[in-house]
């Protein structure tokens, strides 16, 4: 009896951190010491640091946080100053397949129409896949029509012949919830993705028709393994916090256990494997 309670223990066990194994990244951005964030890294699943070439647009504010409903995390956000062409990116295990989910708290420090995102891209230099969400405006490239609005827009190859989607809701200064979702289509053609501003659950981003702009096969993304902060804007940046990558719609809601949490409950599942090993001898 004894020897099935305990099978019965190990194999939840098994099932959770099978679950938590479809998280890729994540970052609550706390624990940085405050000021420049270029080389700093912490949170789970990064294969490197958060890395940028303009050290002073971006940085750690440790006694800060924005937070929304479904999502909890510790104290600590990263800031993106006013600044013409500025990107802050880490790299994170590469997907190719199946689904992606990636998303992260996110306030502007003003309502001006601007270039203000975060993004997903490929790995390496000059990949072709790009996904974007955020606030678009003119830029020198003419290239985006809406001006107050959050926007997906995929980028492959020449940025200004990329055709985005608004997703109709206005900038505000309230802190907001950007979730983005791409599906891989492995048979070499298009791939599909999907943008939900302030989603309330994992459900929703489950279920699209609540999405709130979509881009159905607008070509062919490739592969995606770097989180990307830019800004263009002269007069204001914006705020980012729980920065979120996952295979899961689970993983973009609800608190993310800490490493050492993975760790025990692996150390839990081999102690009762020795244990149950040692009953049958």
């Amino acid at each position: 009896m004894k020897t099935s309670r305990l099978l019965i223990v190990i194999m939840g066990l098994c099932a959770a951190v099978e679950v938590w194994a479809q998280l890729i990244a994540y970052d609550n951005l706390s624990g940085y010491t405050s000021g420049t964030i270029n080389g700093q890294g912490q949170g789970i699943g990064w294969t490197g640091n958060w890395s940028t070439a303009s050290s002073s647009i971006f940085s750690a504010v440790p006694a800060s946080d924005l937070t929304y409903t479904g999502l909890t995390g510790a104290t600590g956000l990263g800031q993106t100053n006013a600044f013409k062409g500025a990107g802050l990116g880490r790299y994170f295990p590469a997907v190719s397949s199946g689904t992606l989910y990636f998303g992260a708290l996110v306030q502007y420090q003003s309502t001006y129409s601007g270039i203000r995102l975060i993004a997903v891209e490929g790995p390496g230099e000059g990949n072709s896949g790009f996904v974007s969400l955020g606030q678009y405006g003119s830029n020198p490239y003419s290239a985006y029509t809406t001006l107050q609005y959050l926007d997906a827009r995929p980028i492959s190859g020449d940025v200004a012949s990329q055709t985005g989607q608004s997703s109709g809701i206005s900038i505000t200064t309230q802190t907001v919830y950007l979730v983005g979702k791409i599906q891989f289509n492995t048979s070499g053609t298009s791939d599909s993705i999907w943008f939900w501003v302030n989603p309330s659950s994992a459900s929703d981003l489950q279920n699209t028709a609540n999405y709130n702009a979509s881009l159905i096969n607008p070509y062919d993304i490739g592969s995606i393994g770097r989180f990307h902060v830019y800004v263009d804007h002269p007069s204001s940046g914006f705020y980012f916090d729980e920065v979120r990558v996952s295979t899961a719609a689970a993983d973009m809601f609800g608190a993310i256990p800490e490493p050492s949490t993975y760790a025990a409950l692996v150390g839990i599942i081999v102690l009762g494997v020795a244990a149950w090993r040692r009953r049958r001898t």
